[in-house]
């Protein structure tokens, strides 16, 4: 059951939410490198990801699959974005 009234309405909360400032390129490679240096590329290849193909964190760990994203037939991958059902292709080269 769901209240007519919203129970947290009058909670007096002063939280303001802070606007999460997106990286750069410049920052993405360093961290990629980083993450290589250290020995972990997978993590480096998550952050590539995310950044070049939109994927959340979820879709990267969960739900990513190269049977899913490698075309043999052409030099893209086919991105399925689960929030919105959307099938994007991007290119495999020239990205970084």
């Amino acid at each position: 059951m769901v209240p007519f009234e919203n129970p947290f309405a009058r909670m007096e909360l002063s939280y303001k939410p802070k606007i999460t400032r997106a990286a750069t390129y410049e920052e993405l490679i360093a961290f990629v490198r980083k993450a290589d240096a250290l020995g972990f590329r997978s993590i480096g290849t998550a952050a590539l990801i995310a950044f070049f193909w939109l994927q959340r964190e979820e879709d990267i760990f969960l739900r990513l699959a190269w049977s899913h994203y490698r075309p043999n037939d052409a030099n893209f991958v086919r991105i399925f974005h689960h929030k919105t059902d959307e099938i994007v292709e991007a290119p495999t080269f020239g990205l970084i």
